[in-house]
């Protein structure tokens, strides 16, 4: 009996570490590939090395500081861009300093994992373009899930302690505080008593149970595992007395009823009823055996449903909801009891809520569904009224002859939030928030299809800056910066929803108006914007003054396309410039 316990007591120490183990994976994986996206920026490449072919380019420093800011909100305590000769040239937020423990982590060159009143994932990536490396990014994560996982196992035992730890050497090692010991520790023997602790079974791919002493020199049972390719090794042990305890509590019940059975059977033998008392008694060990079975895989069911980090929510054919796990609760901010007993349709916004019951409908009369089986990106309906982007896959299965819908989810509303910034930052210059060249060909690019289909006439105005250098050589970059800004507000106030104002490059600005009638039409537009470009500026307290010169190319007359329509528009600027400056010429 106390090995029949001890199997199933000590198999329940393998679930719990296996979820563990996929947490801390996770974790560790998505913190890279949040620094790996940062380094494979276009955008951020560009600028660094432009700063390497230059290092006094402010404007190319103002925007890698910019960027490093706008990564910060991506989940890191600290970034910095380094030069290839270590010179730190942008950084934000702060990184961790005199860290208690250092662990590395496999398959991740310069990956650690680091610790100092809790863990943080340290990273260091080479910055390559064209596969030359032109810089490295330092990047610090904190990993605050991490620390409730090591901390959070009293409800497998009083003396449950999670502990995940790495190689020092051959005989030593060293290990991440745990919950009975909150301090790291820097030099654990890999033995003790010449018997090779679970930890250094771990560490050398090998996973099980095993009872062995710890550093306590108290008797544990512990299961062991690699913690995947990271090289560390995770251990989730309990003491041999709390494992026992529940084994040692049910014998005053059992002992009395054993005795009562034997006693039985021996009087229904004596009146010849042999056959039938064994019967019974094997019926009855089935039966327990059975339930055993079945608490045991309900209890390991319940744990890997609550565990997952990963939304479940599971429906009837109706679409009301019959369970809901943590990870749901957090994506929705709600309680499962809020929610169960209503329909699934409280988790959605509109259209899809007032959709949903025809949509199951249709499934359950024809089979056909576009949603079943498939993983696709869905908004959901937090219950403070917020929408919440998710990776969303729903499965059908039958429980107890009853047709059930499982869906899994992940809130990817941040990851979808940082792309449209990423976006952003690619198609808009940094200094003023304009479409840069290349938004600006597209989006005009697109007014002359409409054009060519509407027979109208689009515009295309060459904006160069007359005396902007003298800004910039006598009151400096700064001074220059704050000009060209609102150079792009007064521009912009004067044009229409429709038109598309860009900013070309250093002092050029380029402006396309779609729907016009004739070239008056646009040097009307054009003279507009010389006056307003040509009042003064407030710069430090004095007033500078520049001009513009504005070049204006005419579709379809000045050519077919966008690239021939602005090549046009560049020399007529030329030639404004040419005359003095402060000018239009078609």
């Amino acid at each position: 009996m106390q090995q029949e316990g001890e199997a199933v007591l000590s198999g329940g120490l393998q679930l719990p570490l296996q979820s563990r183990v996929l947490l801390f994976e996770d974790q560790i994986h998505n913190g890279v590939r949040r620094a790996v996206t940062i380094v494979t920026r276009p955008f951020l490449i560009q600028e660094l090395e432009v700063h390497r072919r230059d290092p006094g380019n402010q404007k190319a420093t103002f925007a890698l500081r910019r960027a490093m800011q706008s990564f910060l909100k991506t989940g890191f305590s600290g970034l910095a861009i380094q030069g290839t000769n270590g010179n730190t040239i942008a950084s934000a937020g702060s990184f961790l300093r005199n860290p208690d423990l250092v662990l590395p982590v496999a398959g991740h060159r310069d990956v650690e994992l680091i610790w100092r009143h809790g863990l943080m994932l340290r990273m260091k990536l080479k910055i390559k373009r064209a596969g030359r490396t032109i810089g490295d990014l330092l990047a610090d994560a904190p990993l605050p899930g991490l620390k409730r996982g090591l901390f959070n196992v009293e409800a497998l035992g009083r003396s449950a302690e999670l502990a995940v730890c790495g190689s020092q050497s051959a005989t030593l090692m060293k290990c991440l505080p745990t919950r009975l010991h909150p301090a790291p520790v820097a030099h654990l023997p890999t033995r003790i008593d010449g018997r090779l602790l679970p930890m250094a079974r771990a560490l050398a791919g090998q996973a099980g149970v095993q009872r062995s002493q710890d550093y306590r020199n108290r008797q544990v049972v512990a299961a062991y595992t690699p913690l995947g390719s990271t090289a560390l090794g995770m251990v989730l042990k309990v003491d041999s007395d709390d494992l026992y305890a529940p084994i040692w509590r049910t014998l005053p019940y059992v002992v009395p009823a054993l005795v009562g059975l034997v006693f039985g059977g021996l009087l229904l033998l004596h009146w010849l009823v042999a056959p039938l008392v064994r019967d019974v008694v094997a019926s009855e060990a089935e039966a327990r055996h059975s339930q055993r079975q079945l608490r045991d895989s309900e209890t390991r069911l319940r744990t890997l449903f609550d565990s997952v980090d990963d939304g479940i929510v599971v429906a009837d054919s109706n679409g009301i909801i019959e369970a809901c796990n943590p990870g749901a609760e957090r994506i929705f901010g709600c309680l499962a009891s809020d929610v169960i007993g209503q329909n699934l349709r409280v988790l959605m916004p509109e259209p899809d809520r007032s959709q949903h019951d025809s949509f199951i409908k249709r499934y359950l009369d024809t089979g056909e569904s576009r949603l079943l089986g498939k993983g696709r990106e869905v908004l959901g309906q937090r219950q403070n009224g917020q929408s919440v982007s998710l990776d969303l896959r729903v499965n059908e299965m039958y429980l107890d002859q009853r047709r059930v819908f499982v869906a899994t989810m992940r809130d990817v509303t941040e990851r979808k939030r940082t792309e449209a910034r990423m976006v952003h930052m690619a198609t808009h210059d940094a200094l003023t928030d304009l479409p840069n060249r290349y938004l600006f060909l597209e989006r005009t690019d697109q007014a002359l299809m409409r054009a060519e289909r509407e027979r109208c006439k689009v515009a295309v105005l060459f904006l160069d800056l007359d005396g902007f250098k003298r800004v910039n050589d006598t009151r400096g970059h700064n001074a220059g910066d704050l000009v060209l800004v609102e150079v792009a507000r007064r521009v912009k106030a004067l044009l229409r929803k429709e038109d598309i104002l860009a900013r070309q490059g250093g002092d050029e600005f380029i402006v396309a108006l779609p729907h016009v009638e004739d070239a008056q039409h646009a040097e009307l537009v054009a003279h507009k914007i010389i006056d307003a470009v040509g009042a003064p500026y407030e710069v430090g307290g004095d007033q500078v003054s520049i001009g513009v010169s504005i070049g204006i190319g005419l579709y379809p007359d000045d050519g077919e396309s966008i690239s021939s329509v602005l090549k046009h528009a560049d020399g007529a600027m030329y030639s404004a410039k040419n005359k003095g400056g402060g000018t239009v010429r078609l």
